[in-house]
């Protein structure tokens, strides 16, 4: 996928999560990946204000990066194959009660769905 500019980038934050979301599809259809943040122990992972473990995916490298402050700097973004997600990370993450936050913004803010939602929209 082609770097966006920093307007670009600007405007695709400042989309609605619902949004955002249909944006992160369209990338990943086109690019077959999506992206998460990592460390040596794993994914990053947050909780919601109702206490929900989740897991935030980004549609691009240079997303995930921008989400790569304070307590996360140490993280890597790490580029997930669609095949992969459907085969490892959907069952591992419905398994393990933890939801995903497709395309966070810096506050936080994103659509939560189970995993299965997801991977019914990339199948």
């Amino acid at each position: 996928m082609t770097q966006l500019t920093d307007q670009q980038i600007e405007d695709v934050l400042k989309k609605n999560p619902d949004n955002r979301y249909e944006y992160l599809l369209d990338s990943i259809k086109e690019s077959g990946e999506m992206w998460i943040l990592a460390d040596d122990v794993g994914a990053v992972m947050f909780n919601s204000e109702d206490e929900e473990d989740l897991v935030p995916i980004w549609p691009t490298k240079q997303f995930a990066e921008l989400w790569r402050s304070d307590e996360w700097q140490h993280c890597k973004p790490i580029a997930v194959t669609v095949k992969k997600w459907l085969a490892d990370w959907t069952p591992g993450l419905e398994e393990d009660e933890i939801a995903i936050v497709a395309f966070p913004n810096q506050d936080n803010e994103g659509l939560i769905l189970a995993p299965y939602q997801l991977h019914e929209r990339l199948e």
